[in-house]
């Protein structure tokens, strides 16, 4: 059956036209189609599918709905259906930049609290270099050295990786989410 689909305008470098008239039976056949006939966006679901981009896009139906999985698969095509492809919208506030200014700003005061974290466990040989070992650590910039200095590279180094991975875990859980928000 003929079923109009019809292109978001922020698709337009995709395809050659607004509007397409393809023969489905099923909306499974939907993105077989789009796949198979428009290779730019076919490029573009690649990309996707491999996080090479943040975009992502939606199916909607006539009623201008998200199209469910259960649909995809189960539901046929009728007379008056018409698709719209829309982009998705993940989020707020842009590209994420407030979450990773934020993520930016932990990293930053993990690296410059390293010192006095490995100063804290250092051992007295450690204090003996000086009371005022973080403060002067701080103003001279040889932190990492005068604070692990009683117990070597592995304190400050600690600290460090402690830091970097908790930014890391906080990174991984924000694109796990995009990655499931685009595979439904």
């Amino acid at each position: 059956m003929l079923t109009k689909i019809k292109i978001h305008s922020a698709f337009s470098h995709l395809f050659s036209y607004r509007e397409l008239v393809a023969d489905l039976k099923t909306y499974d056949e939907l993105p077989r189609y789009l796949g198979s006939m428009h290779p730019r966006f076919a490029q573009f679901v690649k990309k996707i599918y491999i996080e090479e981009t943040q975009d992502g896009y939606l199916l909607l139906n006539k009623n201008l709905k998200p199209i469910t999985e259960q649909e995809l698969y189960f539901k046929r095509v009728k007379a008056d259906d018409c698709f719209y492809i829309v982009p998705a919208i993940y989020g707020g506030g842009g590209k994420g930049t407030k979450k990773l200014l934020t993520y930016a700003a932990i990293a930053t005061a993990v690296v410059l609290a390293a010192p006095y974290v490995a100063s804290a466990f250092a051992p007295s040989t450690g204090a003996a270099l000086g009371q005022a070992a973080p403060g002067a650590a701080a103003l001279t910039g040889t932190g990492t050295a005068t604070a692990s200095a009683g117990l070597g590279i592995s304190a400050g180094t600690l600290a460090v990786n402690a830091g970097l991975a908790l930014v890391t875990s906080l990174l991984l859980k924000n694109l796990k989410h995009l990655h499931l928000a685009t595979n439904k």
